[in-house]
């Protein structure tokens, strides 16, 4: 494994012109995903979560673009700035998914973040002169914030969309995963497109499970809304002679016109055993007993 401070961005296209090149199109398809979850934030109004994910999908698309070796002459920098952008993104994805979860920011939250941002600004500064330490340490942080993360929706109660749970929550655990497994994959110079489509994959699919979980949501609270207006609740004034129920206009109706007009009941009449012995005595004689 090469140390970055000895390369250029030259040299870097040179050894890998595919790779770069195919950060150019890794940029765009993270735009398009990002403007995707805009789409969704628009639609799901209740949803806090979509926004912050539609900001880290736009971050890492910056980052690639960055990657790409275009914005910047000197291989450092355009390193640097793409794990920034980058690191930025896994930031907003995991705010999102910590508010989608119903939790709220707490104080501890930031004390978090400054832990986080300072471990990766070591990792930084130990890139240049211990690169296998510091980038396998950068990738354990990445790692453990997806994992956590991956617990959070897996958590989530078990009516809360059940596929989308399990691919949203497995994927953030399985791109946990591989961000520690990539250290090794990249001791192959070979391996890079490997790993990287592997960790890009992985992102799309977290994205595809996070917008069922959003949808999902959705339809379980249109489902709670509907059962909850077939229902009636509440005190209903009713008259204690004749039974009719008193409506908000002041109009007074029979139970089984109240019933059906505000609900999805529908009546059937019978007469019970207690008032066909009072009202048909000759006719609950003949009845068969046991």
């Amino acid at each position: 494994m090469w140390r970055i401070s000895e390369m250029t961005s030259a040299r870097a296209l040179e050894v890998l012109p595919s790779l770069y090149q195919a950060f150019l199109g890794y940029a765009i398809l993270f735009v398009f995903v990002g403007l995707a979850l805009l789409f969704l934030r628009k639609a799901a109004t209740n949803e806090v979560g979509p926004g912050y994910w539609a900001l880290a999908y736009f971050l890492h698309g910056a980052g690639f673009l960055a990657w790409t070796g275009t914005v910047t002459s000197r291989l450092w920098d355009f390193y640097l700035l793409g794990d920034l952008l980058h690191l930025a993104g896994f930031v907003l994805l995991v705010c999102g998914i910590y508010r989608f979860a119903g939790f709220r920011f707490r104080r501890w939250n930031l004390y978090a973040l400054g832990a986080f941002v300072l471990g990766w600004f070591c990792s930084i500064v130990l890139l240049q002169r211990q690169f296998p330490g510091a980038f396998l340490f950068s990738s354990a942080l990445r790692a453990v914030l997806l994992l956590w993360s991956g617990r959070m929706i897996l958590r989530l109660t078990p009516s809360e969309s059940l596929e989308g749970r399990r691919l949203a929550g497995w994927g953030l655990t399985a791109w946990g995963v591989s961000a520690l497994g990539l250290p090794v994959l990249l001791a192959f110079r070979a391996a890079y497109p490997l790993a990287v489509g592997l960790l890009v994959g992985l992102q799309m699919l977290v994205a595809l499970g996070m917008v069922i979980l959003v949808v999902d949501r959705m339809r379980l609270l249109a489902e709670a809304i509907a059962t909850h207006a077939g229902r009636l609740e509440g005190l209903l004034p009713i008259c204690a002679f004749c039974k009719r129920i008193r409506a908000g206009d002041e109009s007074w109706h029979s139970v089984e016109e109240y019933i059906r007009d505000r609900s999805d009941a529908d009546f059937t009449h019978g007469v019970c055993p207690d008032c066909m012995e009072k009202y048909y005595p000759g006719i609950s004689a003949l009845s068969p007993t046991e």
